[in-house]
């Protein structure tokens, strides 16, 4: 078992100056958050190949309307399951329920108690693996599940077009393949399937493909190569109604 505890007292976020947002300390800014918050982790291991993690974040951030907004209190749990086969498959589960609510920190007028519910179920050997899941960030009184400060872009689509959920919540349905060649020179592939639903209004926002392709050179060296590619599903009230396409190459040292 083990508990760990964090206090933040600011955040610095990627969305800068540059992108034209607001002097630090205004409403509109969402670079910049005064924060008096607290994240606390309670990890441990019920049984043989089992693993859970219970937390709370405790969230206070601003000044400003954006950081004030993004403001909450969270509970939740989460959970890992993995055993290998006689037959060498390895089988994979992850499971994840939260609970979000405003808090005193929260703008005025924003009330809402929305639920976050994950799960993946996932098997492979040693050169391929396939999986599938489902993700809620869901909604309640026209405001959604929020998550300020994660990394947004791992999540729900490599063309960000979801970095926040819309107000309507998401859904988010989607398949996976993972592929290691056998030869050391070609690189491992994923490639996943998205469709994205909303939570509350029966919105269908889109669907989207996304592949990746890493290669690690060496001990210190690895190439990434990402392609996205959101297509919007055609309605009135679709808030993401934008066709999207990203092309991403990058490059990461280890030292």
């Amino acid at each position: 078992m083990k508990l760990s505890y964090a206090y933040i007292d600011s955040v610095r976020r990627i969305f800068g100056q540059a992108n034209g947002s607001e002097p630090e300390g205004a409403a509109g800014n969402a670079a910049t958050y005064d924060s008096d918050s607290h994240l606390v982790n309670l990890a441990f291991s019920p049984c043989d190949h089992f693993t859970a993690t219970a937390y709370a974040y405790l969230l206070d951030l601003g000044p400003g309307a954006v950081g004030e907004a993004n403001s909450s209190d969270t509970y939740g749990i989460s959970g890992q399951i993995g055993h290998t086969l006689e037959s060498g498959v390895k089988t994979g589960l992850q499971l994840g329920y939260a609970r979000q609510s405003d808090n005193d920190g929260t703008s005025a007028g924003v009330d809402y108690d929305a639920e976050y519910i994950m799960a993946d179920l996932s098997a492979g050997l040693e050169n391929i693996g396939i999986g599938a899941g489902y993700e809620l960030l869901g909604s309640d009184n026209g405001s959604q599940f929020r998550t300020p400060l994660a990394t947004g872009h791992k999540f729900n689509g490599w063309a960000d077009v979801f970095l926040t959920a819309p107000a309507a919540g998401l859904q988010d349905t989607y398949a996976y393949i993972n592929v290691k060649c056998p030869k050391d020179f070609m690189p491992a592939i994923k490639i996943v399937y998205h469709d994205f639903q909303s939570d509350e209004g029966s919105i269908s926002y889109g669907d989207e493909i996304d592949v990746v392709a890493t290669k690690k050179c060496n001990d210190r060296l690895t190439l990434i190569a990402k392609y996205a590619n959101y297509q919007a599903d055609d309605g009135a009230d679709n808030p993401r109604a934008s066709d999207v396409e990203r092309i991403s190459v990058q490059a990461g040292l280890t030292f």
